[in-house]
């Protein structure tokens, strides 16, 4: 019987930090590509200046929110995420306009992906 309760506190202490790594991973996806979009549409908009500093603050807002996810999530889906958001803010710097773009976008798919890989459905258990 101890073994039984004991087997049943470790999967609520797992099933807790199982929901509370979810929980971060779409509350940091969500903000990061809130920022990223804004972004591009400043440089759809032509305001580069914006556009720029945006692209700033997802690069520093990532740095933070990868110490946080580190313990929940694959280091290197983590790592593509930190290149290809590390690409952004010189791109638009020097008037790359086109490239910016095609490179948010593929940010956002990674990010995306990146949620989409951590969350329990059927598709990522089999």
């Amino acid at each position: 019987m101890k073994r039984l309760i004991a087997a049943g506190v470790l999967m609520l202490i797992l099933i807790f930090f199982c929901t509370v790594g979810i929980i971060q991973i779409l509350s940091h996806e969500d903000k990061i590509i809130g920022m990223i979009s804004q972004a591009v549409e400043a440089a759809e908009n032509d305001d580069f200046d914006k556009a720029y500093e945006l692209a700033i603050q997802s690069e520093e807002e990532w740095i933070k929110s990868e110490q946080t996810l580190a313990p929940f999530t694959s280091h290197l889906h983590l790592d593509d995420v930190g290149l290809a958001i590390s690409r952004l803010p010189p791109l638009i710097k020097y008037g790359n306009k086109a490239q910016f773009i095609s490179e948010c976008k593929y940010t956002i798919v990674q990010i995306k992906h990146l949620a989409d890989s951590e969350i329990p459905a059927l598709t990522n258990i089999f």
